[in-house]
């Protein structure tokens, strides 16, 4: 047995292992990148599905009419089909139907807008729910990614019962 020899890797070892970790790691990235973006779909539209429902339940609950409106600013209602920048659920039973009315209406919960690349639109401003726990009128959302392909968009439904639907569609 030698005492003086050290061990260790050569360059050419080294050379290889770090060539393998390369050819795993872009083999992996691109896939982990697709998942991070389809939890994000995921957790975005199960937000605003719960925005939905709390202004449904409050509506029930205290027997005057709950809207969900798109807000840039988290305090009033932008009006605008674009719910990227966020949006608030209020109590709606005075004033104008569908705007957040200084006189008696109350900001419930505030929802901040939507991280990363993505876009929420309707085809409505607001979503208002009588104290029946029905919607004044259905609506429909698409919440996409840019460069969307295949099945990785959502729908949200608000039917005219009130009911909640999301499910995947294509982009």
């Amino acid at each position: 047995m030698n005492v003086n020899e050290q061990g260790g890797l050569t360059l050419l070892e080294l050379l290889v292992g770090i060539l393998v970790l390369s050819i795993l790691l872009s083999a992996g990235v691109p896939s982990f990148q697709s998942t991070v973006n389809n939890n994000r779909l995921a957790a975005q539209t199960n937000a605003l599905v719960t925005a939905l429902n709390l202004a449904r339940s409050e509506a029930v609950k205290r027997g005057e009419p709950v809207s969900v409106c798109a807000s840039a600013d988290q305090a009033t209602c932008s009006g605008a089909t674009a719910w990227t920048g966020g949006w608030i659920a209020f109590t709606d039973a005075s004033g104008t139907a569908g705007t957040v009315d200084a006189s008696g209406d109350t900001v419930l919960q505030v929802w901040q807008s939507l991280s990363g690349p993505n876009t929420l639109t309707s085809t409505v401003a607001y979503v208002q729910y009588q104290p029946s726990g029905r919607s004044a009128a259905g609506a429909s959302f698409d919440l996409k990614k840019p460069g969307c392909s295949g099945q990785n968009a959502r729908e949200i439904e608000v039917t005219l019962t009130g009911r909640v639907n999301s499910q995947k569609e294509n982009c």
